[in-house]
Order: C-alpha cells, then structure tokens, then sequence
C-alpha cells in the first residue's frame, strides 16, 4: 500500500506541474470504473486521517468524508502509521477496518483504535466530532503500532512525545471510556469490564495537588495488563514528579497497596505506603497513607465519584479514626479542577452553597497553558493566595504566597529554569 501511496503522489506532483490553473491537487481521481461515492470515517467524525483506494487519496474532512469507488479496499492512516482497512463503504468506523476477525464494537483492537483517535482529538471532546491536526501526527515518531495488543503506557508515551514536541494540551482516553463513547455513536451501551482502565486510573490520576493540565501520566503494565508503575511528570520542563509502584493486587488486579515516590530535583525526596480498598463495585473505597516506617499520614474515605470515575467527594479521618474534614471537589465541563469546598461534617449535600457547616474554599485560576495562576484559600479566619509567574517558556520563575489576618506575611520564592528552587524570602507585617 506504501508503494501505491508514493506512486499516487508522484502521479499527483506530475498533474501539478502538468495542469491548467483551473486544477489542482484536490481534484478526485476518476479511475473511471463507476460513480465517484463519499463516505464518512465515525468514531463521531473524524478528520484528519490519511486514506487510500485504489484510485482514490486524500484526508478525512471536517465532516469525517473520503471518496471512493463502490467496492474498493480503502486504508486509513494517521501520518504514517496504519490503522487498518476494510472494503470501502458509505460508514466506516474503526470496527469496519479492524483486522481482527469478526470485530465488533466490543473487541480489543477496535477499543484501542477508538482510544488512539479519541485522545489525539484537538478540544478533547470526541461528542463534537474527532479533529486530529497535522502538528499532531507529524510529532508521532513511531510508525507501527499493534492495536490488537496495545498497552496502556503506548498511549501515554505517544501523547508524552507529542506534548514535548508542540505544546499541545491533550489527555489520554483509555480504551474503556473509549468505548462507551464509541458504542454510544451506534447507538448501542457498553458496560466496562477492565476495572483498572475504567475505575482505578480515573480516581488515582485525581488524587493530586498538581494542576491537571500542566501534569502528563504514563502507566506501565506487566502480564495479563497487571499495573507495574505509573509515574507522573511536569510538562513544563518535562521530568518525572511522582510515581506509583504497585506490589499487591486483588483477584480483579486492583491495586490493594503499592509505593509512592515523589521527587524534587529529580530524585526521590519521599516515599510513602499506601493502602487500598474498594468498594462491593470495584471502585475505591479508601486509601490510607503511611511512611516508610509505618507513622500515619493521612486516610480518607471516599464518598463519591463524579461522571468520569474521578474521586470528587472525600472524608479525611485522623491517625485514631477521628474524623476531620469532608472535602468536595468541584471540576468544570473539560474536567479541571474549579474549586474545593470543606465541610465540618460528614453528612449532608456539600452541594449546597449555603452550608452551615462550610469551614473554606479553595479556588483555581489558570495560565492559558494550565498551568496554576492564583490558588486562594478562604476561612473565616484567613485569607491565603498563591501567585505564581512564569517565563515566555512557560517555566516557573517565581511564586508568592500572600497571608491575609492580624498578622499579614508574603513569602516569595524565585525558581532557576529548571524549576529548581533558587532562593525564598519571607516578608513580615504590612
């Protein structure tokens, strides 16, 4: 198929330089052997993909069209990796082209196809139609991906190499969620069966205090898709930041407990243990925290999960199993993170704005990079905002982090560009 794609273009630069002005390169190809037909690529829409018949090439348009003759073999690319093919058709979906036989809507391969171009998607909202830009598939190095086999961190590593690459602000879609997404399209429900992708990866990539979109995971797997880590990093600069090594599972494969590394300076500044348990449906129940040597840190409870699987309502509990604080976590429509509210009990709809038992609220501006621009804490007894600044690489430089009550304090801590902390100043009274 390679061959035929060089020949066409070759054939196509001849015409250029050959034709009248009245043509051009987007002109169809007649092969001349019946009407010209116009089908459309769904997974929603889809634009952006290379395709080849035997007469036709060209790319999928806003619409998710490509032209073909009626009983041509039509293959689909995404730069220069293949996708599959399938007989040419007025609807094509990644079950049309899907190499495994008897491919439905639930297999493998076709999950991972709907994973891939759903993640790639330029506003990451696949409801809209799949638009995969140009900058997106010339920043993709590999050329050969197994989508009957593909593991999970394949996908992390590709949108890693895309993000360093151009700046893109893009989340993988892992194949579970795809597929809801994807048997929706055709009208059809699909329940997840992979708790891992669907439940767990969800929650535990929400259990963080990093700015979501300024933040990138990969997971590896081992055997039968058993999680071995998964590891967090900055994407401004790109370098590792947390990780998670998991060492005991369930009979689901679940994580029930597994080590947690986080770094500064790119080396290990802590590392803690952290306990799972999970609920009668394969979603977290709790996650206790506790040091190397065993000392507490922290335990919470969740109470709640929002319409992606992400932890959006949690209980946190002391070392002896007293209760402290119920927090609730308030994303906006692209999944960010808007605000947190905390709550002095444990019951009662932290959904109502007036709550008497309300003890604060955090709130979350952002750079138009996703990175953190003003975290501000309110309580009735303070006033707490974190500024922060960044150069023209969208590096941090500096942070201020201002306290506002009787006694008002600023502390200004100025970052190298590596992000490395290069001094901090306290500032005390007005």
């Amino acid at each position: 198929m390679k061959f035929f794609r060089n020949f066409i273009m070759w054939g196509f630069l001849f015409l250029i330089l050959s034709c009248t002005e009245e043509q051009t390169f987007s002109d169809p190809v007649d092969g001349g052997n019946g009407k010209l037909m116009t089908g459309v690529f769904r997974d929603s829409e889809v634009s952006g993909l290379a395709y080849e018949t035997e007469t036709q090439l060209g790319k999928t348009d806003v619409a998710g069209e490509f032209l073909f003759l009626e009983g041509e073999n039509i293959s689909f690319y995404l730069g220069d990796i293949y996708l599959g093919s399938g007989i040419a058709a007025a609807e094509m979906s990644p079950v049309s082209i899907a190499s495994t036989p008897g491919a439905t809507l639930r297999s493998t391969e076709v999950r991972n196809i709907a994973s891939f171009l759903q993640s790639l998607d330029h506003d990451r909202n696949p409801g809209n139609g799949i638009n995969i830009r140009d900058n997106i598939a010339r920043a993709i190095s590999t050329t050969d991906i197994d989508f009957a086999n593909m593991k999970v961190q394949t996908l992390g590593e590709i949108l890693a190499e895309i993000i360093q690459k151009t700046d893109a602000n893009l989340k993988p879609v892992y194949s579970e969620k795809a597929a809801v997404h994807l048997n929706q399209t055709f009208g059809k429900v699909y329940v997840p069966e992979n708790y891992t992708l669907a439940n767990f990866l969800p929650a535990i990539e929400s259990w963080h205090e990093f700015s979501p979109d300024a933040v990138h995971w990969i997971h590896h797997t081992g055997e039968n898709d058993r999680l071995l880590t998964s590891s967090l990093y900055d994407k401004r600069p790109f370098r590792i930041i947390m990780q998670y090594e998991y060492t005991h599972f369930n009979a689901e494969g679940l994580p029930t407990e597994f080590l947690q590394r986080l770094y500064a300076n790119g080396s290990v500044a802590e590392e803690n243990t952290v306990r799972v348990t999970y609920t009668g449906n394969h979603h977290i129940e709790t996650l206790k925290v506790m040091t190397a040597e065993e000392k507490f840190v922290s335990k919470l409870e969740v109470q709640n999960r929002d319409g992606h699987h992400r932890m959006d309502e949690m209980l946190h509990y002391g070392e002896f199993g007293e209760f402290l604080f119920r927090e609730k976590i308030i994303y906006d429509k692209m999944g960010i993170k808007k605000e947190k509210v905390f709550y002095s009990s444990p019951q009662g709809s932290s959904k109502e704005g007036g709550s008497v038992d309300r003890m604060g609220t955090t709130t979350y501006a952002y750079t138009k990079h996703g990175e953190y621009r003003v975290v501000t804490h309110y309580s009735e007894e303070d006033i707490l905002t974190d500024v922060y600044r960044y150069r023209e690489d969208k590096t941090l430089r500096k942070s201020e982090h201002h306290k506002y009550s009787d006694s008002k304090w600023k502390r200004i801590v100025e970052y190298d560009n590596l992000e490395n902390v290069v001094s901090v100043t306290v500032v005390s009274g007005d």
